[in-house]
Formats: C-alpha cells, structure tokens, sequence
C-alpha cells in the first residue's frame, strides 16, 4: 500500500477505526502515544503522594514528551498532552521522529506546533455565553459552554458552530474532563448525551466518509470523553440555524439508591435508521440547555 492510498483509506474512517488501521500495520502512531501518554498520566496522578510529588513527576512528564507531544496553550490549567496539528490525517501513519514508513517509501512530515481544531473546540473553550435564568430556574448557554464542577471534580465543555460556510454544515463537539491535583485532564471514561431541537437543520450522517440524509433522533448517546460530529447542514443557506439543544453526561443522568442508572425508551439512531432502545434516562431539568443561533 502506497502513502495516498493509505490517507485516502483513514479519511473515511472515524477516530476508532484510524487508530486500529495504523496498530493492523505495525505502526506505533502520534495519535497512539497520546493514548499511552494519557493512560501514563492516569497512573502518575494516582500514584503521588502529595501535590508536590505530582508536580514533580508532571514536570518529569511533560520533559519525555516534549517535542512530541503539546500542552494546551488555550487553559493553562489543562494537564493532558495533545498531538501537534492533530487534524492532520498523517498523525495516524507518522512516528514520534515524524517520519511515515509505508511499504518501502518513507515520508518525513511537518507539523504545526498547534491543537487541533476538534482538540480546541473540545477542551479550549473557558467562557460560557450564559443567557438568562428562565422561571424555572434552568440556565441557558448560546451556542457554548464551559462549565467546572457541574458535579464534584467533574467538567463540561460544549460547542455548536458553522464549519462549511458554503453549504451550512454544522458541527457538535463536547469535552469531557476531570480534576487531577492542581488541574484537570481528559475523562474518556464518560458517556455523553445530547438532544438536538434545531430549526432550518438538514440532519445527516457520515457513512463511509461521505454525508448523507439521517432522520432526527431523540437522543443521541456517545461513549467516551470527546465528541466532534457533525449533525447536518442548513435547509436555507440564507438564514440562521435556531433552536435549543440539551446536553448531558452519564454523571447526570438519573440513577437509583445503589447509583445504577435508571433507563427509559427513546428513538436513536443505529447505521442510520431510528430504533427505540432503552438509554439512561436524563431529565430536561438537568441537562445544560443552550440557545443556538447560527448565522
């Protein structure tokens, strides 16, 4: 397999599948270090004895990776490393030297020395455009969030904005985080849930890296502590995308005495289609309710 048939292959792909395509080849990738790295620094946060001797082995942490890895220039408090220029599809072929070695060919890469957009809109955003609190009591967000502590040691960060201007495509991130010591890092261990009501929204999908129409479903569930999706385009490229969407994570979705969830049924999408299946039940009165307005 040449190098461009390898990036056309991983562009159809999601984030899962470039990981297991790079590991089918042998290839120890940049997107597969920070996996490790982050694991690595899972294991120095619960391993310290005190804050000092996180900082210590953090500083030491941060040094073996240096060059290879980035630290989030946007919030200072963020402890999780991020690979550099992390939208580009090669990140998934190159090695930590930045070479890319497929069949007898070897390809030697730049990077910018940046976050990736999907990383940024994720865990770079430290605002929250609050609205107005409503009479029963709910606070709304426009078109962004990010909100410490929602529960003990626990962070959420929202996003919904325009990324193809040409033709309205509109994109969904969520970040996920949790307090280490002095900080916070990435929380894969989550599950993150939204319910989208948008007016002048083409709802769509991405099969085998291309978009096509999907029907609007209830809920939409996603296990992990990072989603970038994007949900759809504008009806009429001309106006606005308006609405609301509710959003949130299994911390607070419902759960009885024992803290097992409760579930309900709701309409979700599988390969497309809209099926009814039981998912933890989340009431609207706990979820972050953002107010979207799109131009």
């Amino acid at each position: 397999m040449t190098y461009d048939a390898a990036i056309k292959q991983l562009e159809t792909m999601s984030d899962e599948e470039k990981l297991a395509f790079a590991e089918r080849y042998g290839l120890q990738s940049l997107q597969q270090l920070a996996v490790v790295a982050d694991e690595e620094l899972e294991q120095i946060g619960a391993e310290a004895t005190s804050e000092a001797d996180f900082k210590k082995k953090y500083e030491a942490y941060k040094e073996k990776y240096a060059g290879i890895l980035i630290t989030n220039p946007y919030d200072s408090s963020d402890l999780s490393l991020y690979v550099p220029d992390g939208d580009n599809v090669s990140t998934y072929l190159m090695n930590a030297n930045g070479m890319v070695a497929i069949g007898d060919a070897v390809e030697i890469m730049q990077l910018k020395n940046e976050m990736s957009k999907s990383d940024k809109a994720c865990f770079g955003l430290q605002k929250s455009n609050f609205v107005e609190t409503m009479n029963y009591n709910e606070e709304w967000y426009t078109n962004d969030f990010s909100v410490s502590n929602y529960v003990k040691s626990k962070k959420l960060t929202f996003r919904i904005e325009i990324v193809g201007p040409g033709d309205g495509s509109t994109q969904i991130h969520i970040g996920a985080q949790k307090h280490m010591w002095y900080g916070w890092k990435r929380d894969d261990n989550r599950e993150l849930y939204y319910t989208p009501r948008l007016s002048n929204m083409y709802y769509q999908g991405v099969v085998n890296g291309h978009l096509v129409p999907f029907p609007q479903a209830e809920r939409y569930c996603h296990k992990g502590g990072k989603l970038e999706i994007v949900i759809g385009k504008k009806n009429v490229l001309s106006q606005p995308v308006t609405g609301t969407v509710l959003v949130w994570s299994d911390c607070i979705a419902e759960k009885d005495a024992n803290g097992n969830f409760l579930y309900e049924s709701k309409q979700i999408l599988n390969g497309g289609k809209l099926e009814t299946a039981l998912v933890p039940k989340c009431l609207e009165s706990s979820a972050f309710h953002v107010r979207v307005n799109l131009p």
